[in-house]
Formats: C-alpha cells, sequence, structure tokens
C-alpha cells in the first residue's frame, strides 16, 4: 500500500468526525456540585424550620459524628461517582471503595445508638418526614444524574449505588437538623426509606440512565 493509498484510507476515517472536549478532572467536576447541594440543604432547613434543639445538638458527641460520617458518605461517593464517569476510572478504582468504610461506621455507629435506647418506634409521620425527604433530595439527585450522564460510565450499577448514597447521606443531614425526633428506629425508617426506594428504581434503570 502507497502512500497515497494510506492518506486516502485516514482521510476516510476521520470523515465527519469533530473535535471534542475531553472529561476534566473529576473531583474538580464534582466540587460544585458538593457546594450547591450543600447550600440547598442548608436554605431547605432554613425555610422548614431548624429542630429547636439544635444548639444542644451541636453539643452531643453521637449527634455530631453521625452527622460527619454522613457527610464523608456524600462526599466521597460523590467523588467516586465522578470518576466513574470515566470508563477506566482514571486508574483509581479503589476510590469505589472509600465511601462504604464511611458507611460501614455509620452503620456501627447507629447500632450502639440502637442498642442504647432499644427498641422504640414513635408515631412515624409519613406525611411530613417524606415530603421533607423528597424535597431535600430533588436537587442533589437530578445534579448527580446530570453530571453523570455527561460522562462515559461502563459501571451502570455501580454508579446508581454511589448516586445514591451520596444524594440520600446529604439529605439525611438536612432531615436530622429538622426532624426533632432523634430515635433510630424514627431516624432509620423514616430518613432513609424513601431514599431506599429511589435506589431501588435507580438500579433497575442503570442501564437506560446511564449509558454511552
Amino acid at each position: 500500500m502507497n502512500i497515497h493509498s494510506n492518506t486516502y484510507m485516514i482521510d476516510n476515517l476521520v470523515q465527519g468526525l469533530v473535535p471534542v472536549k475531553t472529561l476534566g478532572n473529576p473531583v474538580l467536576h464534582g466540587a460544585p456540585w458538593v457546594i450547591v447541594s450543600a447550600a440547598y440543604i442548608g436554605i431547605c432547613s432554613l425555610i422548614i424550620g431548624v429542630r429547636a434543639d439544635i444548639a444542644d445538638k451541636m453539643q452531643d458527641l453521637s449527634f455530631l459524628v453521625e452527622n460527619g460520617l454522613s457527610f464523608f458518605v456524600s462526599v466521597s461517593a460523590a467523588v467516586a461517582l465522578m470518576l466513574l464517569r470515566v470508563p477506566d476510572m482514571r486508574g483509581k478504582a479503589w476510590v469505589s471503595g472509600v465511601p462504604f468504610v464511611f458507611l460501614t461506621a455509620f452503620l456501627l455507629q447507629t447500632a450502639g445508638r440502637a442498642w442504647e435506647e432499644g427498641v422504640y418506634m414513635p408515631g412515624l409521620h409519613w406525611d411530613v418526614c417524606f415530603a421533607k425527604a423528597l424535597v431535600m433530595a430533588i436537587v442533589p439527585a437530578a445534579g448527580l444524574g446530570y453530571l453523570l450522564r455527561r460522562g462515559c460510565t461502563t459501571h451502570p450499577y455501580m454508579s446508581a449505588v454511589m448516586t445514591l448514597m451520596s444524594f440520600s447521606t446529604l439529605s439525611y443531614i438536612g432531615l436530622r437538623f429538622t426532624c426533632p425526633v432523634d430515635t433510630v428506629g424514627h431516624s432509620f425508617v423514616l430518613h432513609f426509606f424513601p431514599f431506599l426506594v429511589v435506589g431501588v428504581v435507580l438500579c433497575a434503570m442503570a442501564r437506560r440512565l446511564y449509558k454511552w
């Protein structure tokens, strides 16, 4: 094959191609989401009404640890999700395991609280807490979905899990700052159950939602 044939073949291969913008730093792409979502949760909390005993709760070590772990789960899951936008995760697949470490610590802390207080379930108030959960979650969830669809993930199910972990734990913080009920039963059932339902839907639709 001579040089003219090679040139002709290359011209045919590149015909119709247009320049594209490569994906930037995944972590930097996720930073605006963390800032905007945290601000949104804060504004929602103020509009809904911060719990009356928040000053006392801010001196409660258990409350601080619980919400601190929730925040670390959310941020680490968001970082992992941004890396999942890249097919090979840029050689940092281990990052996907970090949110599970913080989540395990959160669950252990929750189990410790449950052990101390015993089995107790107050009135559920589905209408109030469920509505709060939806309001606080909708913008962070939509933002993550938009960012992920702009990438090229090859891990749709893991992406769905990271999406759920990130927006649900951040919204959980908002619920803890607005709901005056501290029992584990109430928090776990009403503050987490709505997100678990969303998670099942996300996983069921993962391949359709997160595709090239």
